[in-house]
Parts: C-alpha cells; structure tokens; sequence
C-alpha cells in the first residue's frame, strides 16, 4: 500500500506539504504573500453570509514596531457564537491554526515574531468553511498587543517567499 499527501507538489516549496491542508486555495498559492489578488473584489469586516463552501479573504498590513522594543502581538477573531463557521489563519504564508466561533474558547492567536514582520509588510488570509446552516463571518478581526518591553532582541526573519 502507497500513501500520498495532498499538497505535496504544493505552490510553495518553503513551507512544504505539512503547511498545506489540502484545500483548492492553499494549492494555488492564495495564503502566500505576493500572491496577485488585485481582481478579488474588496470587502469589510464583519461579513455576514449564507453559504456552503469555503470564502478566501487577503489583507497586508504594515508595523514599524521600533528596534528597542519586544513586542508580541495577536490576531484576535470574534463573533457571535450562534453562527458556526472555522476559519483557517496564515500569516506570510504560515499557517497559524484554525479558530472555530461556535466552539471556542480561543479567539487570540499569537503571531510569532519571524513569520510576523514587525518592521514591514505582512500578509494575512483567512479561509473561512462554511456550513450553510447559520451566516459566517468573519466577525471582527484585529490586531491585539499581547505585551512589550523594552529590549530589542533582534529577531531572525522567516523565509516568506511568494510566487
């Protein structure tokens, strides 16, 4: 008997097959930063839709979080509890985990620094699966400063390549 992984010839050979869960966007490469989203229509956040299926949606975002300083900064998800949907997170490609609002309990998730940038660009997607028996979000998202202190312990970045 002989196993295969879906994703293994993935579109990103950084991260690998063990960064790929297999779905139809993750295999085109749109979690990835320099990915060209420019013909993907522009929404706001909360979003709220009546849909089976799976929603991609990409924003960049930039810090300037100064050199003498360690921050360490989350993405944090909330809505109303009532509607079910996951949502699978990446940071620069990165998958980060996956939050479930009508499971919980964890809405805050850390953004390693590395994979997040904290001086430049970013890339955020989020894939949000849903169920089609109540509306999905995403609710509201945001960032969340988890704590700082003074330090500046200089920080490795990730490779991060795009397509």
């Amino acid at each position: 008997m002989t196993w295969r992984i879906q994703g293994e010839a993935a579109a990103d050979p950084v991260r690998g097959p063990q960064n790929n869960g297999g779905l139809f966007g993750e295999r085109e490469g749109w979690h990835l930063p320099g990915f060209a989203d420019r013909d993907w229509k522009r929404v706001g956040f909360p979003r709220s839709e009546r849909r089976q299926g799976v929603t991609w949606y990409r924003t960049t975002f930039r810090l300037s979080v100064p050199g003498d300083i360690d921050a360490s900064v989350g993405l944090t998800l909330e809505d109303d509890p009532n509607r079910a949907y996951r949502t699978q997170i990446f940071l620069n490609g990165w998958n980060m985990g996956q939050y479930i609002n009508n499971v919980g309990p964890q809405h805050t998730f850390v953004l390693p620094n590395g994979i997040l940038r904290t001086r430049g660009t970013n890339t955020l997607a989020l894939a949000v699966l849903s169920e089609f028996t109540t509306e999905s979000g995403p609710g509201k998202v945001g960032l969340t400063l988890l704590g700082r202190a003074a330090g500046g312990t200089p920080v490795t970045p990730v490779p991060s390549p795009g397509r």
